[in-house]
């Protein structure tokens, strides 16, 4: 099924706890998620920090792999995508491995297109020929990423959450028209480097928000450094509850943005 991870935070964070130290660690739900499945076959994080874009992936379990401890560990970012993955549509390889990266753009998907095989002409089709040509792998989730990049160039002043709406309604439109019981499946994470935005259809998802950095138990320090006369904000939204906090379930059949003061904003899928 995949598991993600979003952070969007006002101030450069570190993402070490709940990537890999928490006990429901991104990289514990590798190795066994709620549902009591593994996600083993391929990790990658994406992180957005002083006007740059990195993205390190492997199609091999995060549980088992020394590169994702050592540098997921100490990955900071202003906004950071976690992945790993159960394949549905595409092998396990580098090239099906999330997140998917256009410059600053990067998504990862949890979900899928039941109809993807009658879905995937249309949806080349319509996307723009730089992006179709950009295609690498053969999963439903970098063709949607492709589409969506296609729809944000014809109209980049357009919001990310309504790109996003206008997409899910055509790919679910096509969808219902190729085959009525398809199973279709949406939880999407969306960025732009300075920008967040994701919805839910379908799966599980939760999110968090804080007015103050984590603190290390065991060392006091904090997960960011914030200047005395500056206030610190973030947005944690993932698959599953990662720490004790009080996660509250984003609403299902909903598109969502990160707003300036780092809350989320949420809206139907539907109108």
């Amino acid at each position: 099924m995949c598991r993600l991870y979003a952070l969007h935070a006002s101030h450069p964070t570190r993402v070490g706890r709940e990537l890999i130290e928490s006990q429901n660690s991104l990289m514990a739900q590798s190795r066994c998620d709620e549902s009591g499945a593994p996600n083993p076959d391929g990790w990658g994080v994406g992180y957005w920090l002083d006007g740059r874009t990195w993205c390190l992936r492997q199609a091999h379990p995060a549980s088992e792999s020394p590169r994702f401890r050592k540098k997921a560990g100490k990955i900071k970012g202003l906004t950071v995508l976690g992945h790993v993955r159960r394949a549905t549509a595409g092998a396990p390889a580098l090239r099906n491995t999330h997140p998917f990266r256009d410059g600053d753009a990067m998504l990862v998907h949890n979900g899928h297109l039941g109809a993807f095989a009658a879905l995937r002409t249309r949806m080349l089709d319509s996307m723009s020929d730089r992006q179709r040509s950009a295609l690498r792998g053969d999963t439903d989730s970098e063709h949607f990423f492709r589409l969506l990049m296609s729809m944000h160039a014809a109209n980049a002043s357009a919001a990310p959450a309504d790109l996003l709406r206008q997409a899910f309604t055509q790919v679910l439109a096509w969808s219902h028209s190729a085959d009525p019981l398809a199973e279709l499946g949406l939880n999407v994470f969306w960025t732009l480097g300075a920008q967040l935005a994701g919805m839910r259809y379908r799966r599980s998802l939760w999110f968090v928000e804080r007015d103050a950095p984590h603190f290390d138990e065991a060392t006091g320090v904090p997960d960011a450094v914030v200047p005395k006369d500056e206030t610190y904000r973030a947005v944690v939204i993932a698959s599953e509850r990662i720490t004790d906090e009080d996660w509250r379930a984003v609403p299902e059949a909903s598109v969502f943005q990160i707003d300036e003061h780092f809350r989320l904003r949420t809206a139907p899928l539907a109108g």
